[in-house]
């Protein structure tokens, strides 16, 4: 560390630091006009763990899960009602994209609460 401070670096866990002064700082109003950086980051190698895959108990299982109909059920995910029923009978499976919005849709079903608004 001597060593990279000679060579006018700082390390990551003295700019740490110094963040955490600056931003304790800032709360206690000691810091006017806190300066803020930001960077994107992409993340370019990353193993995705694929969709599970859903029978047909398993989409009846989300489905009622949530309390709906095939039809409404239908309409939330942007499939037809055929489709899902294909689903619910086995005749069809899910794609891909239908089976990882199925997964959301069983471990976080509050996440369309916001999409399902009661009828007149």
């Amino acid at each position: 560390m001597a060593r990279e401070k000679r060579m006018g670096r700082t390390s990551l866990g003295e700019l740490m630091v110094q963040g955490a002064r600056e931003a304790l700082a800032h709360k206690r109003g000691k810091l006017a006009g806190a300066r803020v950086t930001r960077a994107k980051v992409t993340a370019r190698r990353v193993d995705v763990v694929p969709p599970p895959e859903f029978g047909q108990e398993d989409v009846q299982r989300v489905r009622e899960r949530l309390g709906l109909s095939q039809a409404v059920f239908a309409d939330l995910i942007g499939a037809s009602a055929s489709t899902v029923r294909a689903w619910e009978r086995g005749a069809r499976q899910p794609s891909d994209m239908a089976r990882r919005l199925l997964e959301l849709a069983e471990r976080q079903p509050e996440i369309f609460d916001d999409d399902l608004v009661p009828s007149d």
